[in-house]
Parts: C-alpha cells; structure tokens; sequence
C-alpha cells in the first residue's frame, strides 16, 4: 500500500487544450450510462463482472458513494469520452498512526485516511503517467482541503505497477 502525503497543497491538475485533449472533471450523474459501460468493458476484458450488488455497491450511486463521504469522483475525457478516472473517499474503520499534530495531543494518534478506491487510466492514453499524476494531484489537493495527513492507494490500484 502507498501512503501519499496530502499536507502539501497542489496546483490545479487541468490542463489546458493545447497540452492534452484531456479535460479533468467532477463525476456527474450523466456520466452513468457511459461510465457503466466502461466499467462493464474493464471487467470483461478481465474475465470478470460488474456486481453493483457487492464489491462493486460503490458504483451503484457514485455521487453518495463519495461526494457523501468527504471524497470526490473525477473523470478524465478526451472528447466527451471517458478515458480514465479516480474515485477516492473516507473508508469506514481506515485509519493511520501518525505523530502528534499539536503539543496537546498524543505522540501517537489514530487518524480518518482517504483512500483512492477507484483508479483507472485507459491504455490508449499516450500520456498515461501524466494523466495518473494530475488525477492523483486533485485527489491531494481535496484532501488537503479537508485537513487530511494521509491518502492511500492500494497495491491493486497502483498503476506503476502495471
């Protein structure tokens, strides 16, 4: 699991049209039909299946899955397709031990994490790394918004690896 430091503000992760087609942007409920597709296509392509009643539940009503939960859901679009997005929110019973923020508090504190869920790069993006990078850099700067130390990103999701 990758711990990533969300103390340090970040610059805006939107780049503007003459570096890339890519437009970053909050998830909307128009997004459903198509972001359901995508997700159907990822899991064939894996041999496995959209199941929006179990570990997939989160997808069922993105907008409460995390805007309701102090996280955010971003879609990356080349052209009004999707191609790549990052979903990330406070994971009940996730926390990190970390020091002590302040002198009133112990040297050893339990602390709400976000946790990226949901991270996703289409492989015909040319830019792939970056793309992962400015995603992950809003998910930062939210999160420093909302006071967090920690973000974390699973190994599963952990596209460096791929």
């Amino acid at each position: 699991m990758l711990l990533l430091g969300a103390n340090t503000k970040c610059q805006s992760a939107q780049q503007t049209k003459s570096e890339t087609q890519m437009q970053i942007r909050l998830y909307s409920r128009q997004d459903d039909k198509e972001f359901r597709k995508l997700m159907q296509e990822i899991y064939s392509t894996q041999g496995q299946e959209l199941d929006l009643d179990g570990k997939d539940n989160d997808l069922r009503n993105v907008e409460g899955s995390y805007f309701g939960n102090d996280g955010l859901f971003l879609v990356a679009e080349d052209d009004g397709v999707i191609k790549g997005f990052c979903g990330a929110r406070i994971e009940p019973g996730t926390k990190v031990t970390s020091g002590a923020l302040s002198s009133n508090e112990p040297a050893s504190t339990e602390r709400d994490t976000m946790t990226i869920k949901r991270l996703y790069i289409s492989n015909d993006t040319i830019e792939r790394q970056a793309l992962m990078d400015n995603l992950i850099s809003v998910v930062k700067n939210h999160a420093y918004q909302l006071d967090f130390e920690t973000i974390l990103l699973p190994d599963a999701l952990d596209l460096t690896k791929q």
